[in-house]
């Protein structure tokens, strides 16, 4: 990038691509921010091409009688998780339990980046309000995240998510 004089690395990940990075972060075991997965802009990186999906793109490829790069690593699903992934379990996923796959693991990525961001909002208001001349206060700093997390227990109940009772009862306690 600096060698060129570019301020960003533009990628080619596609939906598919993202789809593939939040099940295999799933399977894991991962919190908001591993689902966030990829973002369209991270830092020099960005990533147009996330809302399209490999299907899309081939289509396009195809009336344009293009011949991309074709990289045979990506075929190889005996080394690679994200190989195995992309060519067993996501078609299987997709045939036997959810044709609109690749959508739904994009929008939970999507919506895993927005409470991500939101509860790091949160996070940082709690700690900056916390700090003091003399440093920082451990009491202040619980208090000002119990404060934090009423707000994004009202936030989500604006949201008009559906809610278990058990899950409620679960956010209360933090209050």
């Amino acid at each position: 990038r600096m060698q060129h004089g570019c301020d960003y690395i533009v990628t080619g990940h596609h939906a598919d691509d993202l789809a593939e990075t939040v099940l295999m972060r799933i399977l894991r075991g991962t919190g908001t921010t591993g689902l966030a997965a990829m973002r369209e802009k991270d830092g020099v990186l960005l990533r147009p091409l996330l809302a399209i999906t490999r299907a899309t793109i081939e289509a396009y490829i195809k009336k344009r009688h293009l011949h991309p790069r074709h990289d045979a690593t990506n075929d190889d699903v005996s080394h690679a998780v994200r190989n195995r992934i992309r060519h067993c379990l996501l078609p299987e996923l997709r045939r036997y339990y959810n044709p609109s796959l690749v959508r739904a693991l994009t929008q939970l990525s999507t919506l895993a980046a927005e409470e991500d961001t939101f509860l790091a909002g949160l996070a940082e208001e709690a700690f900056l309000r916390a700090h003091h001349e003399k440093g920082l206060s451990q009491k202040d700093v619980a208090e000002r995240l119990k404060i934090s997390l009423r707000t994004y227990a009202s936030y989500e109940l604006n949201q008009s998510r559906p809610r278990t009772q058990a899950k409620w009862e679960e956010i209360a306690t933090f209050f």
